[in-house]
């Protein structure tokens, strides 16, 4: 697998803690919010993004908040589980108000929330270039990649 990605010696040295998410409060309500889904394939998908991310994030040098990756990475399908009250609407919505509405209550800066919400409404792009986000870059190769 590493060969196909293009991935070689920059992994040499990593351990399973450069993959592991962040420990912030926020972070653990997203992983909270996320077991609350109860779908093994959602919450597998999530988790495995996100580590998919990171390994692309590390291969290509890529600069990047990883509480928002992380953030954006457990909530970017959300919206396919959660009820979202019978309205006709993009299920990408359904996550990225969730993580706007956590970023709030962390106090999280309104560039930080517009970052989590781009990356998750993006993510269903065919491709998003990293000028339109670091984190939005990243989600969506990852969660390309665990599909694929």
């Amino acid at each position: 697998m590493r060969h196909r990605i293009g991935l070689g010696a920059e992994l040499a040295g990593a351990v399973p803690k450069d993959f592991a998410g962040p420990d912030s409060a926020i972070c653990q309500q997203a992983e909270e919010l996320l077991q609350d889904v109860r779908r093994p394939e959602i919450v597998g998908h999530s988790y495995r993004t996100y580590c998919w991310a990171r390994i692309l994030a590390r291969r290509d040098r890529v600069d990047h908040d990883s509480e928002i990756l992380y953030v954006a990475a457990l909530l970017h399908d959300f919206g396919l589980a959660a009820a979202n009250g019978g309205q006709p609407r993009c299920f990408t919505l359904v996550g990225a108000e969730k993580a706007i509405e956590l970023a709030r209550e962390a106090s999280w800066s309104a560039q930080a929330q517009l970052a989590v919400a781009e990356a998750i409404t993006l993510h269903m792009n065919v491709k998003v270039e990293a000028l339109e986000g670091p984190e939005a870059h990243l989600l969506t190769a990852g969660a390309q990649l665990d599909v694929t």
